[in-house]
């Protein structure tokens, strides 16, 4: 969806248009689901719920929709985002993500998991890694959040990066370094956060 589009759309939301709904669900829907699922593992029934409480909130706010503060498609990553925020607080997921770290730590892996030389691909293979990343990466602002899954998991270009932003490479490739250097620091915490057990000396 190029500029026009989006403000041809962006006027039909905010006059609570159906076609415009309509050309945004088509063009969004797929991505949006994409990128939940990337956010929270392969998990229909928990994805299916966040991906329609995104639509509902977006309906719930579009009369307020500022194409002056970014894309159409940074609305709505914004708003899933959100969503997926308030899905990782649940007591279930924070319990997921403790597990995780205890599980490495068993495995003497924390050193190796913070040395971010690896690959994605080396990095994605352990499980519990993975739900520390989705923990770490729903944590940052969302545009951050967006950003990093769509270079390193989708694997877009900085050119399809730049346009979803309509904005340019070279400013997309010093806001991706800023975005890296978020995730270091939030993935550092999370792991620092987590209480491992104390073995206590016997007497």
């Amino acid at each position: 969806m190029d500029r026009h589009q989006q403000q041809v759309v962006a006027e039909g939301l905010r006059e609570g248009r159906p076609d415009a709904w309509d050309a945004l669900f088509v063009s969004f829907s797929e991505p949006i689901w994409r990128y939940v699922t990337r956010m929270m593992g392969n998990q229909p029934h928990d994805v299916a719920d966040v991906v329609q409480e995104t639509f509902l909130a977006a309906a719930r706010s579009a009369r307020t929709y500022d194409a002056q503060r970014g894309t159409l498609r940074m609305w709505l990553w914004g708003i899933a985002a959100k969503q997926i925020k308030l899905h990782y607080r649940h007591s279930v997921q924070r319990n997921k993500v403790k597990q995780a770290c205890l599980a490495l730590a068993q495995r003497d892996s924390l050193a190796s998991i913070n040395d971010l030389s690896h690959t994605p691909q080396q990095t994605m293979e352990c499980q519990e890694t993975v739900t520390l990343i989705r923990a770490a990466l729903v944590e940052l602002p969302s545009d951050y959040g967006a950003l990093l899954t769509a270079k390193y998991i989708d694997g877009e270009t900085m050119q399809e990066l730049a346009e979803h932003e309509n904005s340019t490479v070279a400013a997309m490739n010093s806001k991706l370094a800023r975005a890296r250097q978020a995730f270091r620091q939030k993935f550092g915490t999370i792991i620092s956060q987590t209480h491992f057990p104390k073995f206590e000396k016997t007497k």
